[in-house]
C-alpha cells in the first residue's frame, strides 16, 4: 500500500466512522438496518487491511469480506423494496417480478465462464465473477428506483440517496475491475485504478456523512406527510393517493 492509497483509507475510515456517529445522533439508523451493519462492516474491513496489511491484504481476505460486503448491499435495496412498496400490493408484486429477473440474470451471468477461467480461482472471482455481480446490484437497484417512480410511490429521500450514490461509485468500480481484467492495465495503471477507486469512496462516504447529519429538509417532511395520508387511504386508492400527494 503506498503512501497515497493509505491517507485515501484513513480517511476514508474517519469518514465512515462520522457516518455512523451522524445515523446514531440524527436518529437515522432505523432508516436501513442493512445500512448501518454495511457501514460498520466497510470500517471493519478498512481498518483491518489499513493497519494489518500483512495479515488481511491477501486475495483471500478481499473475496470474503467483499462477499460479505455486497450480500449487505443486497440488504439495502431488499430493506428498500420492503420499507417504499409494502403498502402497495401490485407496484409490491412488479418489484419482486424484477427482483426475480435480475436475481436469476444474476446466476446465470455469474455461472458462465470464459476461456480461462479458474486457472486461479482469486483473480477469476474478484475480475471476472465480481463485475457481474455488481452490474447486477447496479440494476437492481435502478430498478427499484425507477418502479417507485413509475408506479409514483414515494421513496423516503435518505433511501433514494443511498441508492443513487451506490449506483454511481458502483459504476465506477465495476468499470476499473472490467478494464484491470482485460488486461489493459499494467503497474502502473494498476495503482492508478486503486487510486480512483479510494477517491471515488471516499466521495460516496462523504456524500453519505452529510445525508447523516443533515437537518430533515422538505422532502422528508412531505415523505413523511404522504405516508401519513397513505395510512388512511383504502389500498385500492393508494397508488392514486401517492402521486396525488406526491405532486403537492
Amino acid at each position: 500500500m503506498t503512501a497515497i492509497e493509505k491517507i485515501l483509507a484513513i480517511t476514508v475510515e474517519l469518514t465512515l466512522l462520522t457516518v455512523g456517529l451522524g445515523l446514531i445522533r440524527r436518529g437515522r439508523w432505523y432508516l436501513s438496518r442493512f445500512f448501518v451493519a454495511y457501514v460498520l462492516a466497510a470500517v471493519a474491513m478498512n481498518v483491518l487491511i489499513t493497519w494489518w496489511p500483512s495479515r488481511f491484504e491477501n486475495q483471500k481476505f478481499w473475496v470474503i469480506s467483499h462477499a460479505l460486503i455486497h450480500v449487505l448491499k443486497l440488504g439495502v435495496a431488499l430493506e428498500v423494496v420492503r420499507k417504499t412498496f409494502r403498502a402497495f400490493p401490485g407496484a409490491q408484486a412488479a418489484a419482486q417480478r424484477w427482483i426475480w429477473i435480475i436475481f436469476v440474470a444474476a446466476v446465470l451471468a455469474t455461472a458462465r465462464p470464459s476461456p480461462g477461467a479458474f486457472e486461479n480461482v482469486y483473480t477469476t472471482v474478484i475480475l471476472e465473477i465480481q463485475p457481474r455481480v455488481i452490474n447486477s446490484t447496479i440494476w437492481l437497484m435502478v430498478a427499484i428506483l425507477a418502479l417507485a417512480r413509475w408506479y409514483h410511490i414515494p421513496v423516503h429521500p435518505f433511501h433514494s440517496a443511498v441508492l443513487t450514490s451506490f449506483v454511481l461509485y458502483l459504476s465506477v468500480f465495476s468499470t476499473l475491475l472490467i478494464l484491470v481484467g482485460d488486461g489493459r492495465s499494467g503497474p502502473l495503471s494498476l495503482l492508478s485504478a486503486n487510486i480512483i477507486d479510494s477517491a471515488a469512496y471516499l466521495l460516496l462516504t462523504c456524500r453519505w456523512a452529510h445525508l447523516a447529519w443533515q437537518r430533515h429538509g422538505p422532502g422528508v417532511s412531505a415523505h413523511v406527510e404522504t405516508m401519513s395520508r397513505l395510512a388512511h387511504t383504502p389500498p385500492t386508492h393508494r397508488t392514486e393517493a401517492a402521486s396525488v400527494a406526491t405532486a403537492l
